[in-house]
């Protein structure tokens, strides 16, 4: 019975979660099919959501940076309404680099979604460079002239 209890509670709330920070609306357009090829980064912290209210996935998250996007995934026992994400670059807004006390992080603005999405350590880094090194689109391109 206590089990039971204890099951449905953690399974509320990390539904719940998923709902508050934005990741089940994400997933609406950005659910991952297929995992890309690129470079893995495991046991990742991050955090999606308001800026004064984000949901945190400390060392829960798992990372793929690839040269189209890159893919969030979350542990298996925090994954109820989880979906892996994959968000092409092409959906990508903005990527700022910054630090969190002594932490590199970087925050992503996705386009249409008015939350955002921050990374740490590794992984953020390598979205940021991966972001900063993929090709201008014609709009970037002819909007600078």
């Amino acid at each position: 019975m206590v089990l039971s209890i204890f099951i449905c509670m953690w399974l509320s709330i990390c539904a719940l979660l998923s709902l508050i920070g934005g990741w089940y609306e994400l997933a609406h357009q950005y659910r991952a099919k297929s995992q890309p090829v690129g470079k893995k980064f495991y046991v990742v912290s991050g955090s999606i959501g308001w800026p004064y209210f984000p949901v945190s996935y400390s060392s829960c998250l798992s990372a793929i940076v690839a040269e189209s996007g890159f893919r969030l995934s979350v542990l298996f026992p925090f994954r109820i309404l989880h979906p892996a994400l994959f968000i092409p670059w092409s959906a990508v807004e903005t990527v700022e680099e910054g630090r969190y006390v002594f932490i590199k992080r970087c925050v992503i603005r996705v386009h249409g979604f008015k939350r955002r999405i921050a990374l740490y350590g590794g992984a953020g880094t390598a979205v940021a460079e991966a972001f900063n090194r993929r090709p201008n689109s014609a709009f970037e391109r002819t909007a600078g002239k």
